[in-house]
């Protein structure tokens, strides 16, 4: 979590999205979801059907995404 989320500044936030401090909560949410599914990987398949190599790249993705619908 931490890994994910110190990443980003206030400057950031700002030039995302006309909504910094709504964007900011969900900002940390995502953030939440990827460290648990980071977490998640040391246990293998157990509870997947298929194994995805859940990244940081895919973690920017959604953050666009969130940038896009917020506004």
């Amino acid at each position: 979590l931490l890994e994910a989320y110190s990443g980003f500044d206030d400057k950031f936030l700002l030039e995302t999205s006309s909504k910094p401090e709504q964007f900011k909560k969900l900002l940390f949410s995502l953030c939440m979801f990827h460290g648990a599914t980071l977490e998640r990987r040391k246990f293998g398949s157990l509870g997947f059907n298929i194994r995805y190599p859940f990244n940081k790249s895919d973690l920017h993705i959604c953050i666009t995404q969130l940038g896009l619908f917020l506004d």
